[in-house]
């Protein structure tokens, strides 16, 4: 019978009353409604028709948890497991890679846009499928193509922009590229396995300065003799990537992420749970205490939780 919303909203409030009766609390159970009730949805409605005109507040768009089959907002009790598993909004930083020998940009995301100064490469999944799209804002403001994931495109066509599918590819297309960082620095693209294409663009840019992930990723592929063989042009590439001292940390030296690494003896990309944890201990200490070093122009000095707005 629990089919039936009602049902289930009768029952349950029927079980709350019964506790907190219980319980002792001085409540008027004369008097209950729900949220479903018509004289309540009015209130409401009275309610937003009152703020609207008082001015304050007006309608525009908002990142909401959204269901492409049912093509609806959803709550998290909407959702199989989110109650263990928690289900969230996050806000990444697109960052644009304009593609050397082509128009488009390869567009990497991040949670750390006060990096950007340290980037040395861009990750590529080579065996994931990846799409060349044009791109257009709503308002219809500007217009270019970008390089992501599949599984990125058809998100950003839910997220207020125009679409159109040039054409799909394997990330190995990319591998030895190079693009141009949005500070202006040639770099690499490397490939890796860890990077994953449902996750934000599905590249990833890095900073083994002060990314675990990124110092064990560059680390593991010079190694790699089955890799190097694959792509030859790697070896050199590789050999020519320099980690940047960014940001000035008290109990690190000028790598935070290497020190890091050497610390809990991670020796591979796939010791994910200790990189993961490493990650959390490094992002969380540089966010509260860390600073920029000179080598971010007219961003040092600044402490990282002003300069991540600031950068972006």
């Amino acid at each position: 019978s629990f089919s039936d919303p009602w049902k289930l909203v009768n029952y349950f409030s029927g079980k709350l009353v019964n506790d907190f009766a219980s319980m002792g609390y001085s409540l008027d159970f004369s008097r209950q409604f729900t949220t479903g009730d018509v004289e309540y949805n009015k209130f409401v409605e009275w309610q937003f028709h009152k703020y609207e005109e008082k001015g304050y507040f007006k309608q525009a768009g908002y990142p909401i948890l959204y269901c492409v089959r049912d093509k609806n907002a959803v709550g998290e009790d909407d959702i199989k497991d989110a109650d263990t598993v928690p289900v969230e909004v996050q806000k990444f930083v697109a960052f644009k890679f304009a593609l050397q020998g082509s128009d488009a940009f390869v567009v990497s995301c991040t949670l750390r846009p006060d990096t950007a100064f340290g980037i040395t490469n861009m990750f590529v999944n080579p065996c994931e499928q990846y799409a060349e799209i044009s791109i257009e804002s709503q308002q219809g403001k500007w217009k270019e193509k970008w390089i992501v994931s599949r599984k990125a495109a058809e998100k950003l066509s839910h997220q207020g922009n125009k679409i159109n599918l040039l054409r799909e590819f394997l990330g190995e297309e990319l591998v030895c590229k190079k693009c141009v960082s949005p500070v202006g620095k040639v770099v690499p693209i490397l490939p890796s396995s860890f990077v994953k294409a449902d996750h934000a663009s599905g590249f990833v840019h890095g900073v083994p300065s002060d990314a675990p992930f990124d110092w064990v990723a560059i680390e593991e592929m010079k190694k790699d003799e089955k890799l190097l063989h694959n792509y030859p042009e790697l070896r050199g590439q590789l050999d020519a990537i320099t980690p940047v001292s960014l940001i000035e940390l008290e109990g690190y030296g000028e790598f935070p992420a290497k020190d890091l690494v050497e610390k809990m003896k991670i020796a591979n990309t796939r010791e994910k749970d200790k990189l993961e944890k490493a990650t959390a201990q490094l992002y969380k200490e540089e966010f509260y205490k860390g600073r920029l070093k000179p080598v971010n122009g007219k961003f040092a000095g600044m402490s990282v939780v002003e300069a991540k707005d600031k950068i972006a």
